[in-house]
C-alpha cells in the first residue's frame, strides 16, 4: 500500500501541479513580479482539483477487490468534489467573461483549500482501492 501511495503522490499529485509551477517559475524568472494570487485567481487549480478527484474516484470504483461501504463513501466524496470544482470554475469563468467583479482572494485560497482536501481524500481512496 505504501508503494502505491508514493507512486500516486509523485506521478499524479506532483505532476498535476507541475505545469503551474513551471509557468510560475518562468514568470518569476522573467520579471521577478510573481504573485500567487495572479496565478490562481482565474481558477486553474479548480480544474486540477476536478481531475484529481475524478482519477481517485475511478481508482476506488474499479478496484479489483469488492466494494465496501468505505469505498462507496470515498467515491461519493470524490464525486461531490468534482461537482463543486466544476461549478465553481464555471462561475469564475462566467464572471471573467462578462467582466463582472468577483473576489479573487476567495477563489485563490478556496481553491488551495479544496486542492488540499482533494489530495487527502484522493490519497485515502488510493489507499483503500487495493
Amino acid at each position: 500500500m505504501r508503494d502505491r501511495i508514493l507512486k500516486w503522490f509523485f506521478f499524479t499529485l506532483v505532476v498535476s501541479v507541475l505545469p503551474m509551477v513551471c509557468t510560475s517559475g518562468f514568470i518569476w524568472g522573467w520579471d521577478k513580479t510573481f504573485s500567487l494570487n495572479k496565478s490562481l485567481e482565474t481558477g486553474e487549480l479548480l480544474t486540477i482539483v476536478a481531475a484529481l478527484a475524478a482519477t481517485a474516484m475511478g481508482d476506488v470504483l474499479f478496484a479489483k477487490k469488492k466494494r465496501s461501504k468505505e469505498k462507496i463513501v470515498c467515491a461519493f466524496a470524490c464525486c461531490a468534489i468534482v461537482l463543486v470544482a466544476i461549478l465553481w470554475d464555471l462561475l469564475v469563468t462566467l464572471k471573467i467573461h462578462e467582466g463582472r467583479a468577483y473576489n479573487q482572494n476567495y477563489v485563490v485560497w478556496g481553491s488551495i483549500l479544496l486542492y488540499c482536501l482533494t489530495a487527502l481524500n484522493a490519497a485515502y481512496c488510493v489507499a483503500i482501492s487495493e
